[in-house]
């Protein structure tokens, strides 16, 4: 129940308690009036409470409303000023046979952050949630905070925490050595949009990068 029909209820039911009480004889019988229709006004306030946005459908990537995820990732990359660790100075690397292969599992986790899927395919059936996206890769999230691990695309396992915050889903990830990665997942007020924001905490940025989604809801044909 929105919060304009949990007002028009409440409304309603004092209204409906102006006119019972001239009705009622007796003050027992007033205040037993009272009492029923303070329960039933709180009705729908549970009922708004426990009720939640429902995210099934197919979205769509509005790239026009959609952040560059290529162009913050490189914001935060100069922000850092190019500090490297280790003590190394004029920005000269010691010679390591393994940094071919470090500099490319840099470059492959920086292509993780830096891709969007164009599709999302959700099935919400409360705690449950499927997203599919366009290259048929599926995850299963539980919303009441239940941790479960999933498989990382490069290898290794990856810990998943979905939960609610008010009408917004939180997806929490970390995958150790101090990078962390959360999505929030929100509702346009008319239903017509997902809004996906993600952001990513890193130790070689000074501050975390954030990345703005925008999908729109696909008509079923």
């Amino acid at each position: 129940m929105r919060k304009g029909q949990q007002i028009y209820w409440l409304l309603t039911l004092v209204l409906g308690t102006v006119l019972l009480l001239p009705m009622t004889s007796g003050i027992s019988q007033s205040a037993s009036s009272l009492k029923l229709v303070f329960a039933l006004a709180a009705l729908p306030e549970a009922s708004l409470a426990t009720e939640k946005p429902n995210f099934t459908g197919t979205w769509q990537l509005n790239h026009e409303q959609s952040d560059s995820a290529r162009e913050k990732i490189q914001e935060a990359m100069s922000s850092s000023g190019g500090r490297r660790r280790g003590g190394m100075r004029g920005g000269r690397r010691p010679a390591d046979s393994r940094g071919g292969q470090r500099g490319g599992d840099r470059q492959g986790r920086m292509r993780e952050m830096d891709e969007a899927a164009e599709t999302l395919n959700i099935t919400h059936n409360n705690p449950e949630l499927s997203i599919t996206d366009n290259t048929g890769r599926t995850r299963t999230l539980y919303t009441d905070g239940r941790k479960a691990e999933q498989q990382a695309p490069r290898g290794g396992t990856i810990k998943v925490t979905a939960r609610w915050q008010a009408d917004r889903l939180v997806i929490e990830r970390e995958s150790g050595r101090g990078r962390k990665m959360s999505e929030t997942y929100e509702l346009a007020p008319d239903g017509r949009q997902l809004v996906v924001t993600k952001r990513i905490e890193n130790q070689r940025f000074p501050k975390p990068i954030i990345i703005r989604y925008v999908y729109d809801a696909t008509r079923a044909e």
